[in-house]
């Protein structure tokens, strides 16, 4: 019989010992809040929660999303006060050799 998501969902002795030799890089408690909230925002019953909850987390760990992205530098462009500064009138690739880095 179909149920919705138990709240809060409590991660057995025996999911987190599949977790741990099966998703052993994940977070366990950040993955499983997301579970739950979309589980209980949808509405949606399921027959097995255990199952739902491994399927989760299986997809969770094939996401190739950074935990930390590296920021890009911008190219440095001359600052028109600079330009202004000092009194002359040139061309942006005049500027960049005069004032660039």
């Amino acid at each position: 019989m179909k149920t919705p998501c138990p709240v809060p969902f409590n991660i057995s002795d025996d999911l987190l010992e599949w977790a741990q030799k099966n998703v052993p890089r994940l977070d366990l408690e950040w993955y499983t809040a997301q579970f739950e909230d979309y589980w209980v925002a949808h509405g949606k019953k399921m027959v097995d929660w255990d199952a739902t909850w491994r399927n989760w987390m299986r997809k969770a760990s094939d996401e190739r999303i950074p935990l930390l992205k590296t920021a890009t530098p911008r190219p440095y462009h001359p600052k028109v006060s600079d330009i202004f500064r000092s009194g002359d009138t040139m061309s942006r690739a005049e500027a960049m050799k005069r004032f660039g880095k």
